[in-house]
């Protein structure tokens, strides 16, 4: 019955004022939006209403709207022009910007996403990358009914499982994008071919400034934005080189990890001292021979935090060199230094690229599951 609620007291956008019949709507569970030859495209992947038990296994149980406008809100209401159920847009659960329209302004997409109340502030949002969001919303993704919801469980596993992709929501999205001293980053979506077809793959994190995407981060850049968030985050596996005896690779998984970004100020000129934090386990090991004795467990160690700072190393430099602060270095600077940030505000765009930093990683194994050992060949 609690589900029912929303339902009864919605109205949606696309009808004006007055009462809709439950029988006359539909449930979108995606939105797409691009920009070609300056009309503002929208895409909704709309839930079939033929149960999953009734549906043929290789036919996709949902359908898409596609419609053209000057603005999105008219180009959603002329869905209504050849689609008589009215979306509920409050349904939606994931938000897919395309790559033109992130290139040339996204301000088309920021003020509906701010504006419109039925649009809900946690759908996570991500990029069409080289694809449209058509063809990413056609694609009937692996054990999963919608792709809507395939995105948005693989953006949320991949979180806790490998460390790699920090999602973002609309929320989020708009604060960085109005925030002085902050931009957005945004996890990229791709096709990729298997034997059964054409999937959806995560494929790096677009890098915003302004108003649009100027750049990329590829997965191991990614991997050291995602180390420098400042909440506490759990879960992610990293692999590292092992050349101390029979070279391998050992497979290492956090299992905690904390960011600590302070700004150190010496005569007017600013460092960030960048302090990571994290517990981990032996996950897998590639090789043979016992690594875990007394003067092997602190080289372990080592190789770890090295690997850390590596990637963390790379993402600063990518971020530097598209002169996009996404670490949020000037927020920080003006809640620690809010007299240095008066200064530095202004001239926040010339000294990004140029702000010296200094790593301070620390990583601490704690176990290694089954065994201390690698398996034993008789």
């Amino acid at each position: 019955m609690k589900k029912l609620i929303p339902l009864l007291v919605l109205s949606v956008f696309l009808s004006g004022c007055g009462k809709i019949e439950l029988n006359n709507t539909s449930i979108p569970l995606a939105l797409g939006l691009d920009l070609q030859n300056n009309e503002i495209v929208i895409v909704a992947q709309i839930a079939s209403l033929s149960s999953p038990e009734k549906a043929k296994e290789d036919t996709p149980q949902f359908k898409l709207l596609t419609a053209r406008g000057r603005s999105v809100s008219e180009a959603a209401r002329n869905t209504n022009l050849y689609a008589s159920p009215i979306p509920l847009w409050s349904h939606t659960q994931i938000a897919v910007l395309g790559g033109n329209l992130c290139r040339q302004n996204v301000t088309y997409a920021v003020d509906f996403l701010a504006r419109n109340r039925f649009v809900r502030k946690n759908d996570l949002i991500v990029v069409a990358h080289k694809a449209s969001p058509e063809q990413i919303l056609s694609v009937k993704p692996y054990l999963e009914p919608y792709t809507a919801i395939a995105i948005r469980n693989i953006l949320i596993n991949q979180d806790r499982q490998l460390g790699i992709y920090a999602p973002i929501n609309a929320h989020e999205f708009l604060q960085k994008l109005s925030a002085p001293g902050v931009e957005p980053v945004v996890p990229m979506v791709s096709l990729h071919k298997d034997g059964t077809g054409e999937q959806v793959l995560l494929d790096g994190m677009a890098v915003f400034k302004k108003d649009r995407m100027i750049g990329q981060l590829n997965e191991m850049e990614s991997r050291g934005y995602f180390l420098m968030r400042p909440e506490v985050y759990y879960g992610g596996l990293f692999p590292i080189h092992w050349d101390k005896g029979e070279e391998q690779w050992l497979t290492m998984e956090i299992t905690r990890s904390s960011a600590t970004v302070t700004p150190q100020i010496q005569q007017r000129q600013i460092k960030m001292k960048i302090q990571v934090i994290a517990e981990g386990n032996f996950y897998e090991q590639g090789g043979r021979g016992n690594l875990f004795t007394g003067d092997i467990f602190r080289q372990i160690e080592e190789a770890c935090e090295q690997e850390l700072a590596r990637q963390l190393a790379m993402s600063i430099h990518k971020a530097q060199s598209l002169n996009s602060d996404i670490f949020g270095w000037g927020q920080t600077i003006s809640r620690h230094e809010p007299e240095v940030w008066k200064t530095a505000g202004p001239e926040w765009e010339q000294l990004f690229p140029a702000i010296p930093y200094e790593l301070d990683i620390r990583f601490y194994l704690r176990r290694s599951y089954e065994t201390d050992k690698s398996f034993v060949y008789r």
